[in-house]
């Protein structure tokens, strides 16, 4: 998978200590394979990485990330197509489980 541009292109768009949150989806199933060739890309934990580690050595800041898939009932269901419950924290996309994860940015200081 490319590096998405998006999350260095946006910054051009804030004021410099500026804050920047975004969610995306988070491929659960796998570090290796997963869809990047459709209208979902479906970003594994090397990709954030190595879209954290670009930002941070361009100076940004960039929060924690929190991997933890967590522990309660409603963490173990997976909802499968055709999607149809009302509330999901997990989902199959194709052949990969699929979860959110957050990317909270601080634009650099000059």
């Amino acid at each position: 998978m490319r590096v998405n541009f998006f999350y260095f292109n946006q910054l051009k768009t804030l004021k410099p200590g500026g804050w920047a949150v975004h969610t995306t989806e988070y491929n659960i199933s796998s570090n290796d394979e997963t869809q990047d060739n459709d209208p979902t890309v479906i970003f594994r934990q090397r990709d954030i990485e190595t879209v954290v580690a670009g930002l941070r050595r361009q100076g940004h800041f960039v929060e924690e990330l929190d991997y933890s898939l967590g522990g309660l009932p409603q963490d173990f269901n997976v909802d499968i197509f055709p999607h149809k419950q009302g509330i999901h924290l997990k989902l199959q996309i194709d052949r990969f489980v699929v979860t959110s994860i957050g990317l909270i940015i601080q634009k650099k200081v000059n």
